[in-house]
């Protein structure tokens, strides 16, 4: 947990952006009174390295075409 408590010590402007990028990709619902929790930080931070994994792994005509795949099963995945 020493990761999530460096976190809450963050005071510069782009820490804190980053932090809070991670936490809505967690689930968190971006109000200024509803304190970030270590969960919705961890999915988040968990979506965002399984995202980097994915771009390193695969080019982005790789990946733009599992996602045509993969709608017919998980429904519109890329904005048209």
């Amino acid at each position: 947990m020493r990761g999530l408590c460096s976190f809450s010590q963050a005071t510069d402007d782009k820490s804190i952006q980053v932090i809070e990028s991670l936490a809505k990709l967690g689930g968190w619902c971006g109000r200024k009174q509803t304190p970030i929790g270590p969960t919705m930080l961890m999915r988040g931070a968990l979506l965002f390295l399984g995202a980097m994994q994915l771009i390193q792994l695969h080019t982005k005509r790789d990946l733009f075409a599992m996602a045509r795949t993969l709608e017919p099963y998980l429904g519109q995945i890329l904005s048209r």
